[in-house]
């Protein structure tokens, strides 16, 4: 028996594909516009850890984006295993990523400082929204 998605994973599971792809993105901005003004000036080895760190704070969050997001779609117990410590280290990601922009003495946004805003604005909201309708029980169901 085919397992029937309801309307709302379907856009949760569309939702995380974006914002996956969103920070996917920025990251892909952020590493050119950093490697591209810094490269002469920094060491090899300050290089790589400067890479390592981007990679840890945008890679890795936007492939667990895609995992939890095509997890969604194809209704797989284990996406709520997975969902359910993701979504609290998204707040722990947000609180990082508002800090950083607040205490760094020049913050070099590629998309403008209102898209950074508005962004961590709606990935809040999204955040939010995501708990309350995974733990409603007829949500629950479907990923039995």
């Amino acid at each position: 028996m085919e397992k029937k998605r309801s309307i709302g994973v379907t856009l949760f599971s569309i939702g995380f594909m974006m914002i996956g792809a969103i920070i996917l993105i920025y990251f892909f901005s952020l590493a050119y516009q950093f490697l591209d003004k810094t490269i002469k000036n920094y060491s090899l080895s300050r290089l790589i850890s400067i890479c390592f760190l981007l990679i840890c704070y945008y890679f890795i969050p936007s492939l667990f984006h895609f995992m939890i997001a095509i997890g969604l779609f194809k209704l797989k117990p284990w996406v709520r295993v997975i969902l359910f410590p993701f979504l609290p280290l998204s707040f722990i990601y947000i609180a990082y990523m508002l800090l950083l922009y607040l205490y760094t003495k020049s913050p070099s946004l590629p998309f403008g400082k209102n898209f950074y805003w508005v962004a961590i604005a709606i990935y809040l909201i999204f955040i939010v929204a995501s708990f309350i309708f995974f733990t409603r029980p007829k949500v629950k169901e479907q990923f039995k």
